[in-house]
């Protein structure tokens, strides 16, 4: 019967499926984006499979988004095994569609699995049914006008489906379609109620005495809210503040916890999910600034949907917490979505700043296991451009960039031969300040190091260390960071070609392996001391023969002979004068 009612004139359905990204935006760099989108049959795969995952999201609610999103990526991994082995620069791998249905078909039933009664029947719909119920509900108006029916059951669709329930007498269980549902659903003619387009949104809460006031107005339709505020009542004082960030995103999630950071005062944090089937929440913290002003600092986009709990980890083990966000920089840059892996950016409120603290020597055992996580994803004879520049900036969060860029990237051949993205999309810059050859593609270590110090995980004098310079390319650029105090540089060098040292003692103990240094640095100090005391003699007794004293101990030093009589010559010649 539901096959029959969904056949009916205007509520057809052709065969050319869209996948549900934006296939109209840049997926040059994204084999499996690009066949996606060229592939009606594969896409369709892909749909059914946004059926089930966002009839399970439904089921492990807002607190379980995070940890199911994190699971689909690392089955994703297995999608990596339909691209094709990489063959020559600038042509792009190709992915066997025939594969990836394959493979996401395999995933859907793995998901399907863990659902059960009317989640299950929704899930289990065939895919031009379950587009044609939703297009039903945008038709009766439960959905914004203007929204596209793509299959994918998101927070909006949702709540058109319990509003529908609810117009129309039938026991809202749940915001599923079951089996009956759909009968009722296809057939029905109940339109939704009209509504106030805008409705005040309003939370209160009261921390040790301290009253948090959030206002807004808000769109029930489109899911978003607009003029949001913060009314802080401390005793008489009160402090109002605008969270511009998220307005007009979605609705507001707000937690008012303390102590955090080990601040005297709570700590409010916002978030906003922006909606999507990849992507992305927007989010801020409010707290007293050095001043003991409340100030609003926005954190980076993040990928994926609300943690739905606590938004503090504590990531080092010591009882402190932290805000850790994936850096979106990192997602297509080099390779696919699945094919890159973003480096966490750690933050925490320090000497009343919002501070980012990825580099504390606390959170290297944490980093230690992300750089791992990344290195059991590498795909074997694949470039993997994507995995390591994540890696690369985690080491350089470590302090280990220069280590690691010589031994994984600079010795790499394969590297050296590979063409990458151009400078300016590596620099972040438009189009309209593109300098010429600007677009020309660089090689991959030299668009790494330039995206690398562009994003602030590396400085001028690592950049300096690449071997890259922008001279030729941008010369505002390179007048701008080539001025480089040589000093500072070649100590660093140094520090660290000493330090590579260790790796032919690994046996000993890094305040061992110091105290070597030390002690051997020590030697060689007195040596060159020892070596040109008869010119401090010289210089100290003002000796007419100065000069000559120097060319003796320079030249003829090196002797035993040589030394002596430059060390008798400072001791002698000038007596006579002296007495």
């Amino acid at each position: 019967m539901l096959a029959a009612v969904l056949a009916a004139p205007g509520v057809a359905w052709g065969q050319d499926y869209k996948p549900d990204f934006n296939c109209s935006a840049d997926h040059s760099k994204d084999s499996i984006a690009t066949m996606l989108c060229q592939n009606s049959e594969a896409a369709k795969h892909e749909l059914i499979f946004d059926q089930t995952y966002y009839a399970l999201r439904q089921i492990v609610g807002k607190a379980g988004w995070k940890s199911l999103k994190q699971e689909v990526i690392a089955d994703d991994g297995a999608l990596k095994e339909c691209v094709a082995p990489f063959s020559a620069e600038g042509v792009l791998q190709q992915t066997d569609p025939g594969c990836y249905i394959q493979k996401m078909d395999a995933i859907t039933e793995k998901y399907k699995g863990r659902l059960s009664g009317s989640a299950l029947e929704e899930a289990s719909r065939p895919i031009d049914d379950h587009i044609a119920l939703q297009k039903k509900l945008l038709t009766l108006g439960y959905l914004p006008a203007g929204s596209t029916a793509d299959g994918v059951y998101g927070e909006s669709t949702r709540q058109a489906i319990g509003a529908w329930k609810l117009n129309s007498g039938i026991p809202q269980v749940d915001d599923f379609i079951s089996n009956s549902d759909a009968v009722s659903l296809a057939s029905s003619d109940k339109v939704a109620k009209t509504e106030p387009k805008y409705s005040p949104f309003q939370k209160e809460v009261n921390v040790n005495g301290t009253i948090f006031k959030v206002a807004a107005n808000c769109d029930s339709q489109e899911n978003s809210c607009s003029n949001m505020s913060l009314t802080i009542k401390e005793g008489k004082k009160t402090t109002t503040l605008q969270l511009k960030s998220l307005d007009d995103l979605g609705t507001p999630d707000l937690s008012f916890d303390k102590p955090i950071f080990g601040s005297e005062d709570a700590v409010v944090y916002g978030s906003v999910y922006t909606g999507g089937a990849h992507c992305c929440v927007d989010s801020l913290l409010v707290f007293k600034n050095e001043n003991k002003e409340w100030s609003v600092a926005s954190l980076p986009e993040q990928d994926g949907g609300p943690s739905g709990g606590s938004p503090y980890k504590d990531l080092a083990g010591d009882g402190h917490h932290e805000i850790a966000v994936n850096d979106m920089r990192f997602d297509y840059k080099f390779d696919c979505y699945a094919c890159s892996f973003p480096p966490m950016q750690i933050f925490e409120i320090r000497n009343n700043h919002l501070e980012d603290v990825s580099g504390d020597k606390r959170f290297h055992p944490f980093l230690e296991k992300e750089v791992q996580n990344a290195e059991s994803s590498l795909v074997r004879g694949g470039p993997n451009m994507g995995f390591y520049a994540g890696i690369t900036a985690i080491k350089a969060q470590e302090g280990n960039f220069l280590s690691y860029w010589d031994e994984k990237i600079k010795r790499n051949p394969d590297f050296n031969n590979l063409s990458s993205i151009d400078y300016c999309d590596a620099a972040g810059l438009p189009q309209k300040k593109c300098p010429p050859n600007g677009s020309d593609p660089l090689k991959f270590p030299n668009a790494l190091a330039v995206f690398l110090y562009k994003t602030g995980y590396i400085d001028q004098y690592d950049l300096k260390y690449t071997g890259y310079s922008v001279r030729e390319i941008d010369k505002s650029e390179y007048d701008r960071t080539h001025p480089i105090n040589f000093f500072k540089y070649y100590i660093k060098i140094g520090i660290y070609k000493i330090s590579t040292l260790h790796s032919y003692a690994p046996s000993l103990s890094d305040g061992i392996f110091y105290s070597v240094v030390f002690s051997v640095l020590f030697l060689i100090f007195l040596s060159f001391a020892f070596y040109f005391l008869p010119i401090f003699i010289a210089a100290k007794t003002k000796s007419q023969h100065f000069w000559l004293i120097v060319f003796v101990n320079v030249f003829f030093g090196w002797t035993f002979l040589g030394w002596l009589a430059a060390l008798l010559m400072a001791l002698m010649m000038d007596r006579d004068r002296q007495a």
